[in-house]
């Protein structure tokens, strides 16, 4: 039975480390072409170039809505198609601190 992922192609944010290179790891090796997104362009561009011809970079800041439109272009672009949008990428607020509040 051929491997469903066979030419698909994922958008993975947050792919430079963690789970989300684990994940980009994991599609790639079972024939998913993918576009690691992340602001963590030394690791980003060396975790794609690790992954072989058939993953690529792209600099993305998640918080910033024209980015994500930006990266869904250059998939499409590049790929013709998007099968898999993983998001991973995470967003830290500054929250107030609420205790000893009335």
């Amino acid at each position: 039975m051929p491997n469903e992922l066979d030419g698909k192609v994922a958008i993975i944010t947050g792919g430079a480390s963690g789970m989300g290179q684990g994940t980009a790891r994991t599609l790639r090796s079972r024939g998913c072409r993918v576009v690691i997104a992340d602001i963590q362009e030394a690791r980003g561009s060396g975790h794609a170039a690790e992954l072989g011809a058939a993953a690529c970079f792209r600099i993305t800041d998640v918080s910033k809505a024209n980015q994500m439109e930006s990266l869904v272009e250059f998939t499409l672009h590049r790929y013709g198609r998007l099968d898999v949008m993983f998001n991973n990428a995470g967003l830290l607020a500054q929250a107030e601190p609420t205790f000893g509040r009335r």
